[in-house]
């Protein structure tokens, strides 16, 4: 898929499947569409790509934040929208100083490291969440 498409250049995203999006190239993207661009590829899933292209999950990431103006690790829920599915790529860093919204994106993972893990406990923990402080929790909020 990789060497059919890579040197093609969508302008229009919304009309094209998000996982074929995963393999365009994004040095070949207007940059007054990136918004747009990662929008729709964030939709996509990340397991599609073949072992041979993991890079291409940092690069794109990478290029999101670029887009987005995203310094540091602080990820607002905006942020954290148009990232939609990139963010299982997000290290215990992002997890821990973004918004929680970052929990609900997490929700389309499906492996996560021991560190993803246990910020992911961190952010639920501290009761800042939608989710509310754990010691109010009842058996019905455990297994909503």
């Amino acid at each position: 898929m990789w060497n059919n498409i890579k040197g093609e250049s969508p302008q229009d995203f919304d009309n094209y499947p998000s996982d074929m999006l995963l393999y365009y190239s994004y040095t070949n993207m207007q940059q007054t569409n990136c918004r747009s661009y990662f929008i729709e590829t964030g939709r996509a899933d990340f397991s599609a790509l073949s072992s041979t292209l993991d890079g291409r999950k940092v690069d794109l990431l990478n290029n999101a934040k670029k887009c987005l103006n995203i310094k540091g690790t602080q990820l607002s829920q905006d942020n954290v929208e148009v990232l939609g599915n990139m963010v299982c790529a997000l290290d215990e860093g992002y997890i821990q100083s973004s918004d929680s919204y970052i929990l609900e994106k997490l929700k389309n993972s499906s492996d996560f490291s021991d560190q993803q893990i246990k910020a992911m406990e961190t952010v639920i923990c501290s009761g800042n969440t939608t989710y509310g402080n754990p010691s109010t929790w009842t058996e019905k909020t455990r297994t909503a």
